[in-house]
């Protein structure tokens, strides 16, 4: 993990046994108004054909996800 507080979060991930490697960059924008703005982008560096195959969807079931949780 990586991080320039209080400004980004970078993670890296491995799963599927080492076949998938991936990251996500949190970036916290302090607003004018008080609060902060937090966006998240996660992309994969290398994937399993299956998981190339079927993106559209996982990135449609991230993108619900991450709606949910942020």
């Amino acid at each position: 993990m990586e991080a320039e507080a209080p400004r980004r979060i970078v993670e890296r991930n491995v799963s599927a046994g080492g076949r998938r490697l991936a990251g996500g960059t949190y970036t916290i924008e302090t607003l004018p108004t008080g609060g902060s703005r937090i966006s998240f982008a996660y992309a994969w560096v290398r994937a399993p054909l299956a998981d190339r195959l079927l993106a559209l969807v996982v990135r449609a079931t991230m993108r619900r996800a991450n709606g949910r949780v942020m």
